[in-house]
C-alpha cells in the first residue's frame, strides 16, 4: 500500500538566549578584577569577570560530522521553502548552493557573479570549495535532482529572459543550456522532482499581473517523460489551485517529490492555506486536500481588525513508499 508522508515546516520557529546582566547605577569599567563604581558619593567594589563570546554555530548538533563544503556571500538562498540541495548515492554526497564571492555586499550589491556552487564528496574526500559558479551566466536558487540515467542536474532560473538554466554532470564534466520551457509567464524560482525519465517542476512568476486561476504571482507547472528533452505540459497553471484560498502565489511557497507514478506538490504561504495536491498517474490527474485553513478567502493583504494565525511558506514534503 502506498502512502504520502509528509513534513511541513507552516511557521516561523523563533528562539533567543541573553547572558544574565547585572545593572549597576553609576560608572563602571569592565575587566577582571575589582572596579570601584561610585554611586551617589559611595565607592562599592565589584568583581566583574569579562566574557568571551563564542561564535554562534548556525547548525548546531551532536550528530555526525561537518565539514565546510563551501562559502557564499548571497546570504538570500530561497524566498520560503527550500529547494534540494543535496543527493547521495550510495556513501557518495552532493551539495549545492546559491553562490557569490562578491566582497562586502551591501542592499545594492548587484552579485553580477551569482550561481551555483557545488561540492561533492566521493566517499573519501570532498571536492575543493568552489570558487566560481558552475553557469556561464548569473543564475540563481538552484534545485538538484537525478535524471533517469543517473545524471545529476540542476535546475535554476535567471530573471532577466525568465529561462530555467539547467546544468548537468555526465562523466564529471557539467554542461549548461536553458530547459524548453514557455517563458511568457516569466515563471522562475524553480523546484524540480524527478523519478526515473519523468522530471517535474513548479515555478512561479514574478510579475504579480501573470495569474494563475485568479492568483496573483501565479504557479505554473510543468513535466516530462524524456529528462526535459520535451514536455507534455509547458508552464501550464498548476491545476486545483486557485485564488480562494491562494490569492498571492510567490516565490518558493511550495515544494515538490516524486516516487514512481507518484507526485505531490505542497502550496502555503503568509495569509493562504496549507494546500497539498497528489497524483498516482504521473501528474495527469490530481487530487487536492487542504491541510490547513486561513479563515479568510480571498485574502489580498488589506489591513483585518483582529489577529490570525498564519503559516509561513516553509515547506516541505516527501513521498515513501513502503507498506502501511
Amino acid at each position: 500500500m502506498k502512502k504520502i508522508v509528509l513534513l511541513t515546516l507552516g511557521g516561523l520557529l523563533m528562539a533567543g538566549a541573553s547572558d544574565a546582566q547585572r545593572n549597576v547605577s553609576g560608572s563602571v569599567k569592565e575587566g577582571k578584577g575589582q572596579t570601584a563604581t561610585t554611586n551617589a558619593g559611595a565607592t562599592t567594589n565589584v568583581n566583574i569577570q569579562k566574557k568571551t563570546r563564542k561564535p554562534l554555530d548556525a547548525f548546531p548538533s551532536t550528530t555526525g560530522t561537518k565539514e565546510r563544503t563551501g562559502t557564499s556571500t548571497y546570504d538570500l538562498q530561497t524566498n520560503g521553502s527550500m529547494q534540494r540541495r543535496v543527493l547521495t548515492s550510495g556513501n557518495k554526497v552532493s551539495a549545492c548552493w546559491t553562490f557569490s564571492s562578491e566582497g562586502q555586499p551591501t542592499a545594492a550589491s548587484g552579485f553580477a557573479d551569482r550561481g551555483t556552487g557545488y561540492a561533492h564528496f566521493d566517499g573519501t574526500n570532498w571536492s575543493p570549495a568552489p570558487t566560481a559558479r558552475l553557469e556561464p551566466g548569473r543564475t540563481g536558487f538552484g534545485s538538484m535532482v537525478f535524471d533517469g540515467n543517473g545524471n545529476e542536474v540542476i535546475v535554476t532560473h535567471e530573471g532577466t529572459g525568465y529561462t530555467l538554466p539547467t546544468s548537468k554532470k555526465v562523466a564529471g564534466s557539467w554542461t549548461t543550456n536553458p530547459l524548453s520551457l514557455s517563458a511568457s509567464k516569466q515563471a522562475i524560482w524553480p523546484h524540480a522532482a524527478t523519478s526515473g525519465n519523468w522530471m517535474y517542476v513548479v515555478a512561479a512568476s514574478q510579475d504579480s499581473l501573470t495569474k494563475s486561476n485568479g492568483i496573483r504571482f501565479g504557479y505554473f507547472f510543468s513535466r516530462s517523460n524524456d529528462n526535459g528533452a520535451t514536455w507534455i505540459d509547458n508552464m501550464i497553471p498548476m491545476p486545483l489551485i486557485d485564488s480562494v484560498g491562494h490569492y498571492r502565489g510567490g516565490g518558493n511557497s511550495y515544494a515538490i517529490s516524486a516516487n514512481g507514478s507518484n507526485v505531490a506538490v505542497l502550496f502555503g504561504d503568509l495569509g493562504t492555506d496549507l494546500t497539498l495536491l497528489s497524483s498516482t498517474d504521473n501528474g495527469a490527474n490530481w487530487t487536492k486536500k487542504v491541510i490547513w485553513d486561513w479563515p479568510l478567502n480571498n485574502y489580498d493583504f488589506m489591513p483585518i481588525p483582529d489577529t490570525i494565525s498564519s503559516i509561513q511558506p516553509h515547506c516541505s514534503i516527501t513521498i515513501q513508499l513502503g507498506i502501511a
